[in-house]
């Protein structure tokens, strides 16, 4: 008698869970790896611009020409377009996914600015050399 009734009440509570949990999020669920890469071709794109907050630790993903909008933040995956804004609930695993793609695109884009940094003081140096070499 005992086997039965534990069986009841887990029948009932899978019934109970799963006529008040809505379908959109069965539903976010299906997209979610579709919105994932979505977010990883956008960071990877050079168009897209990149922000990152450390105190409120949103990411924030700008890409004009495609006219596409994200924020990652609490596990939260904002889009927005010209007309509509999804907001796609991320597995923890999907979130760390995107956040360490999103890293490493803005440490390589900061190594680039670097390279261009040294560069340019490398151009003025060499220039103002030949200046003052001119000058004697």
């Amino acid at each position: 008698m005992n086997l039965l009734k534990k069986n009841y009440y887990k029948l009932r509570i899978l019934i109970r869970n799963n006529v008040s949990r809505p379908n959109y999020v069965i539903e976010q669920k299906k997209y979610e790896s579709l919105c994932v890469n979505v977010a990883k071709n956008l960071i990877k794109n050079s168009d897209s611009i990149l922000i990152m907050t450390p105190k409120s630790q949103k990411y924030y993903i700008k890409n004009e020409t495609h006219g596409v909008y994200m924020v990652i933040s609490d596990s939260v995956l904002s889009v927005t377009n010209h007309k509509y804004s999804y907001e796609i609930k991320l597995t923890p695993k999907n979130e760390r996914k995107l956040v360490n793609v999103f890293d490493n695109e803005l440490e390589k884009r900061g190594e680039n600015y670097d390279t261009e940094m040294i560069l340019r003081i490398k151009d003025s140096l060499n220039d103002l050399h030949n200046k003052l070499l001119n000058q004697e």
